[in-house]
Parts: structure tokens; sequence; C-alpha cells
């Protein structure tokens, strides 16, 4: 059956995990061998000639200590309820690694631990489980080129794209930390990676047949959340997502001095995104599809294709618009909307992002309290990477992002919504980055930003753009 409100309990049945025990008419105190999440609990009791008596019930919260020293306030007070449950998700699935979910698996999967650390390193500063998480990963690689979609885990799961997101991953993370020496061990296995994918390349230039489960989102059309294009070859997601990984990882490679290795997955990348275009973008729709026999089009591919660079400014704006507006795509869930609010970014339309986040509202009226996997009748209740709107408020909303490697410079270019002020701030290894905005329709609007002593950037409005110093900064712009 349908799960429903889950504020509402009465006249339900209760199905899930429990434990068992038997006392013995003694002083006892009965704990789980392990932790449980939960939002009720249930307790059945059956005695037999004595009666028993429960002095006390109580539970000891646990996890990682994620500080939350972030702050998002502004005009909009649901904006509020939906920071408030994303950091009770976030939290709930870190303990001693990142978990998908804290009742189910448990597990520490590439897909939703790369959310998650941008998570924790935005709004709490701190990269210890980011830093492991990718060291664990990297750990995990298998003989043949690939990492295995979890670990730490006895299992032997192989998902291909998430290999290509654990790229991404360390380059989200060398981005953000001036951490040379850790992220130069790791050059080996990327380009490990990108060889197995280069080695799939089929003669019309895209990736051929893909072994494995290439999932990309659940809960969609696509068939146990496999893009079309993956057993017979010619997968555009797939083609876009590698020359997209790639594009990253070129940035590594340059910035450690491997010039050759950079320029030859250069003409790859190049390649893929030329043959992609050629075979299966659709003049007449503006879009890309799926494979080449343009019969499916999505939200995911399109959105990838704007994050990899394969239009020119005014295509993209207007592929953009249609991600948003168009119902027949292949619609993205919660998880994979991730990636269409940064597509949506490098647009120019994060002023929509606000918008979009209708989807949390709806679910805080459904009594989450935390936010799911896919939606109101997901499995799981609590998912990290359903989290993610705490990393779009501050990057896309306030804007604020590194513009160049170990954020040693900031940049900050709001596109935030309807929204009438935000005060904000975010944690940066040299201190705190500080934003208000009081936007002022027809007039003016007033920006004060604050950062942190040694740190310069810019600011970005109405495609201007604005120096920044190290403390204060103030703007009135029209």
């Amino acid at each position: 059956g349908q799960k429903g409100n889950r504020s509402e309990w009465k006249g339900k049945e209760m199905k899930g995990y429990y434990d068992v025990f038997l006392p013995d008419g003694g002083l006892r105190q009965f704990e789980p061998l392990w932790i449980r999440t939960f939002r009720y609990v249930k307790l059945t009791i059956e005695t037999k000639e004595e009666a028993l008596n429960v002095l006390d019930f109580y539970n000891i919260y646990t996890a990682y200590p994620l500080q939350q020293k972030a702050i998002f306030n502004t005009s909009d007070d649901r904006l509020a309820k939906i920071w408030d449950a994303g950091w009770r998700t976030a939290r709930l699935c870190a303990l001693e690694t990142y978990m998908d979910c804290p009742y189910y698996e448990q597990l520490q999967y590439i897909g939703d631990s790369r959310i998650q650390a941008l998570i924790s390193m935005y709004v709490s500063g701190d990269d210890r489980l980011a830093k492991n998480a990718i060291s664990q990963f990297y750990n995990s690689l298998q003989p043949m080129g690939l990492t295995k979609s979890s670990h730490p885990s006895d299992g032997n799961q192989i998902i291909p794209p998430f290999s290509l997101l654990f790229i991404n991953m360390i380059h989200d993370y060398f981005m953000l930390r001036d951490d040379s020496i850790f992220i130069k061990q790791f050059i080996p296995g990327i380009k490990f990676i990108l060889e197995w994918f280069a080695s799939k390349i089929a003669d019309n230039g895209m990736l051929g047949p893909l072994p494995y489960w290439n999932h990309i989102d659940g809960g969609t059309l696509f068939k146990n959340g496999s893009p079309p294009g993956i057993s017979e070859g010619g997968s555009a997601h797939m083609s876009i997502l590698l020359a997209y990984t790639i594009d990253k990882a070129i940035d590594m490679l340059n910035f450690f001095g491997h010039l050759c290795d950079a320029a030859y997955f250069k003409t790859i990348s190049t390649s893929l995104k030329e043959n992609t275009l050629e075979l299966c973008y659709n003049k007449e729709k503006r879009l890309i599809a799926e494979t080449p026999d343009k019969r499916m089009y999505s939200q995911h591919t399109n959105s990838i294709a704007i994050l990899a660079g394969m239009f020119d400014e005014r295509d993209e704006k207007i592929v953009a618009q249609k991600i948003i507006t168009d119902t027949t795509l292949v619609q993205a869930t919660l998880y994979f909307n991730f990636y269409v609010f940064q597509a949506l970014k490098k647009a120019g339309l994060g002023n929509e992002v606000i918008n979009k986040m209708n989807k949390w509202s709806e679910l805080l009226d459904q009594g989450f309290t935390t936010f799911p996997e896919h939606g109101v009748n997901s499995r799981s209740d609590c998912h990290g990477w359903s989290a993610h709107p705490l990393y779009d408020f501050l990057n896309i909303t306030c804007g604020i992002a590194p513009s160049s490697p170990g954020f040693k410079t900031v940049e900050i270019r709001p596109q935030p919504g309807n929204l009438s002020f935000i005060k904000a701030s975010m944690p940066h290894p040299l201190g705190e980055i500080l934003i208000d905005i009081q936007e002022r329709k027809n007039t003016a609007s007033h920006f004060k930003i604050i950062l942190p002593g040694g740190l310069t950037g810019k600011l970005i409005y109405k495609q201007n753009t604005y120096l920044l110093k190290d403390g204060l900064n103030e703007f009135i712009l029209e």
C-alpha cells in the first residue's frame, strides 16, 4: 500500500526492523546491537504469570559530529523549514562514514557521498568525512579500472557512472581545499578510470555497449534507473557524462603538470561532444535525445549537456528553459535535481531554483521531517542526497563558489529568484564569508559582502563584474 502522510499513524500498520527481548523477571536494561533510526516506536508486550514494569524508555542520539556553521535566512519562511529538514537529513546520514540512508543499506555510495561531502564543506566546513570517503572509494578500485559503487562494503557492485562521479567528487575537493598532496595521489586512478571508458568508445564516436548496472536516477521512466543506449550502445547521457568528467579531470591534470595526458583526454572529450551532438541533437526540438534514434528525451541528459558546455550561450538558455517547462521530458527525481539545478545556474536561470523547492515543501506538507530517496512513496524516508537544497541555497541562490583551486579566490553570482532579502554565511578555510542582499523591485539593490582576511574575488550581478577585497564590500546596484 501507499505510505501517505507521515504524521498520520492512527489505524495504520507498522512494518520494519524490530528487536525481541526476553525479560527474566530481574531488573534489566535492553538495547539493540546496532543503531536504530525511527520516527515512531511501537512496543508490543506479552506477559505470562507476572506483570512487567517498564520503568523508562529513551534513545541516545549518535551521529558524526557535524556542526552547522552556515546561515541562510531569507524573506521566504518555507526555505527555513527546508533548510532545517535538510540539515537533519544530512546529519542522520553521517556516522563513521557517509551513509545513503540510516535505516536500510547504511552504505557509503559515491552518487550520494558527492552531494553529502559538498553539504558538509559548505555548511559545517568539516572536510574529514569527505577526505575519508574519497580515500575509501579510491581503495575500492577494481583491476579492470572501475570503483565499486559503495565502499566500505563486502559486496562488489559496480555502477560505472558512479566511477565518473568519483572523479567529479575529487574535483569538488580540489576546488574547495588547498590540499595538493592529498589530491595528487589520486591522479593515477583518475587516468585508470578514464582509460576504461575510452576503451568503450564505438566507431561512431559515442560510448558503445556498457557492462554492469549504469544507474543514473531511480524512480523515473528509465528502466531500472538506467537511460536508453546502455546495452546496445549509443547512450547520449553516458557519452556526455564522460566528456564532462574528462574536462574536470583535465583541470587537475594541468594543475599537477600532466600536460600530455590533459591534451590526450581533451581530444577524447571534444570528439565525444561533437559526435553526440551530430547523432542525438534534434534541431526541431532543440534538445539532445537519449540515443541516435531520438525516441526519448530527459531533463537528465540535457542538464549534463549544459554542464559539459555543449551549447553556445543562446542555445544553452533555450535548452534550460525547456528543462523547466517541457513536461514530456523524463523528469528528474529529488536526487538528480542536484544536476538540473546546477545546469540552470550555468545557463543563468538559477533564479528558478527557488520555485523548484516546491517539491521539498510538499514533502514537509506530507509530514516528512527528513527528505526521502525519491518522493512520497519512497522506501527510504531519510536519504542524504535529497538534502542538496542546503548546498543549492548557498551555491546557487547566494552564488558562492570557488573560482580557483583551493578556494583561493571566490566568485559570488547571486540568483535569488523572488526573494526580497538574503542574509547568509558559510565557512571558508580562511574564516567566514558573509553576504547580505536587499533586493528592491524597480530600484537599486544593496549588497554587503564580507570576506575573511586573505580572500579576494568578484561579484557578478546582471552580467557586470565587481572586484571584491578581503573585509567589507558594499555595493548599490541597479
